[in-house]
């Protein structure tokens, strides 16, 4: 039954969003041991496992062997950039131009028509 579960856990499993390569890895690689599955097995169940950008990158590497993997993933890891941080700024961003276009409508639903003043002859 553990077994069952382990194999089920391998190619279910997802890299968490505080979790870094390392860590994921290194829990995937006890689960391949514990389920005893192969290299190439496991370099796919982790390469499915790993955050979307981070992925990306080391599908374009095309790893062959796990120790190119593992380099794979950190140099992704390092390179990429952080989605939360950039995340946070856009809505940051997005909570400054919410305001703004509050504020301007705010202001134009105050303004009042002038009447035109008749035109003199010169």
């Amino acid at each position: 039954m553990v077994k069952f579960k382990s194999t089920k856990a391998i190619f279910s499993r997802r890299q968490a969003d505080d979790e870094n390569v390392d860590e994921f890895c290194e829990s995937m690689l006890k689960l391949g041991r514990r389920v005893e599955v192969d290299e190439a097995m496991l370099r796919y169940a982790i390469l499915n496992g790993l955050k979307p950008e981070i992925a990306a990158y080391v599908t374009q590497q095309k790893v062959t062997t796990m120790e190119q993997l593992l380099e794979a993933v950190r140099v992704a890891e390092l390179t990429a950039p952080n989605k939360g941080v950039a995340d946070n700024t856009i809505l940051e961003q997005l909570a400054d131009v919410r305001s703004e276009v509050k504020r301007m409508a705010a202001n134009w639903d105050r303004l009042t028509a002038s009447p035109i003043a008749q035109q003199r002859s010169l």
